[in-house]
Order: C-alpha cells, then sequence, then structure tokens
C-alpha cells in the first residue's frame, strides 16, 4: 500500500532534494515482518522487503512507484507487486486534499488478473483523515469495489506518534475475490530512532478463518513491525 498511500504505509519518511524544477525527489526503503494490505496478508505471514521512488513538484502534482515482495501461496507464481501512482494535491488552511489513480501490477504472475487500477479521494483536518477509493475491477476480476477509510495520527512527543485506521471494503463478486464484505482496521506507534523510522501496528479484520479465502488465517489478528529508511 500503500499508500497508499497506501492505504496503511504511509510511516515511511523521505528525504527530499530540491531541484531546479521547484520539485521533490524522494526515495525509501523498508522491511516489514509482514506485508498487510487492508487487513489481509500478501506476502503469507512472511517478511516482506519494500522501497519506492516519488517526485512531488511545487504545483501539488505528484508520480511515484513502490513495490513490495508477495506471496499469495496459490500456486500463480507471483512474487512481487509494483504500485504506479499519479496525482495532485494541496491544502488551504487546515484542509488538505487529494486525488489520486494508482494502478497494480504483479509481474511474473501466469494469470494477468491480478492486475488492478484504482481511483482515489482524501481530505484531511488537522489530525483527521477520511477519504474514498474505487475500482472498476478489482483484485481477480472480483468487480468493482469501493473502500471508504478514516484515519487518525496524532503526535505524542517528538518523533513519536499514534495512529489509528479503518476501512470498509465493499467488493461486488465475493466469491470471485474470496472473502465476504469485511472492516479492517489497525492501531499504531511509529517513531524515528537512529535515523531509521518504525513503525509498530495491530492490524486485524471482522473476517473469521472460514470467510477468509475458504479457510485461511490469512486474515487474522497480528502485531506488524516494518522499520524503513529514507535514501
Amino acid at each position: 500500500m500503500k499508500l497508499v498511500i497506501q492505504p496503511g504505509l504511509a510511516l515511511i519518511g523521505s528525504l527530499a532534494v530540491s531541484t531546479s524544477l521547484l520539485a521533490e525527489v524522494s526515495g525509501n526503503v523498508a522491511l516489514t515482518t509482514d506485508y498487510i494490505f487492508r487487513g489481509i496478508s500478501q506476502s503469507d505471514e512472511q517478511p516482506a522487503i519494500q522501497g519506492g521512488f516519488d517526485y512531488v513538484h511545487d504545483s501539488g502534482l505528484f508520480v511515484g512507484t513502490w513495490g513490495s515482495t508477495v506471496d499469495f501461496d496459490d500456486g500463480d507464481q507471483a512474487s512481487m507487486e509494483l504500485d504506479y501512482y499519479a496525482g495532485y494535491g494541496g491544502e488551504g488552511g487546515d484542509l488538505g486534499y487529494e486525488l489520486s489513480y494508482t494502478y497494480y501490477d504483479y509481474p511474473g504472475a501466469s494469470s494477468a488478473n491480478y492486475d488492478y487500477q484504482e481511483v482515489g479521494t482524501k481530505l484531511s483536518y488537522q489530525w483527521l483523515s477520511t477519504g474514498l477509493t474505487y475500482s472498476d475491477d478489482y483484485f481477480g476480476e472480483s468487480g468493482t469495489y469501493f473502500y471508504p477509510w478514516a484515519e487518525i495520527g496524532v503526535e505524542l512527543s517528538q518523533n513519536l506518534t499514534l495512529g489509528a485506521h479503518a476501512g470498509y471494503n465493499s467488493i461486488d463478486d465475493n466469491d470471485r475475490f474470496g472473502t465476504d464484505d469485511y472492516v479492517d482496521w489497525n492501531v499504531s506507534i511509529s517513531k524515528t530512532y537512529l535515523e531509521l523510522d518504525w513503525d509498530l501496528r495491530y492490524v486485524d479484520t471482522d473476517l473469521s478463518d472460514r470467510e477468509c479465502f475458504g479457510g485461511t488465517d490469512l486474515c487474522d489478528a497480528r502485531l506488524v513491525l516494518t522499520v524503513g529508511k529514507a535514501l
């Protein structure tokens, strides 16, 4: 994710480099104990390596790419996710806004139906953010998808932030995707220490094992530690 801002992985700090085009270029790399996207493990509950690059223009336009190792344990041999995104964001006073487009690519997968695209909107006010993500044909060709979400981020002290996120996953073709519609949430604490960005979060969904891809624990509650570094 990220995002997304991923939705749920916006924890990696970035080192900006000013350019003559009034822009910022940044990069990041991270290691996580489990790649979780909207409450579900994307790496078969194993560690994942992640990283990306972003270009943000002073006008508010941005483009970027982000990738992670994945393992769906489904025989399709997908081993990587690559996200390509672009959008526009800005603020007026305490109110921030963002419009974005993201394409999710799974190179090497023998089945092309993993790839999908999303558009998203985001509004923020001080420590509160909310948004809506939409896909015309979600992962695995599971049809239209809506994801309304909200999150908070409160700075407790210097370099120490408490966060919380919740979202509702509305999937048109539940059988094809593998789960019912569901709620995911997480609470997190993050801190910059020893020039690294540390994020510890508790993630969960309201799906039982039986409702999670026919009987798996990929949707269960877990603690996830991610350590990131700006490049």
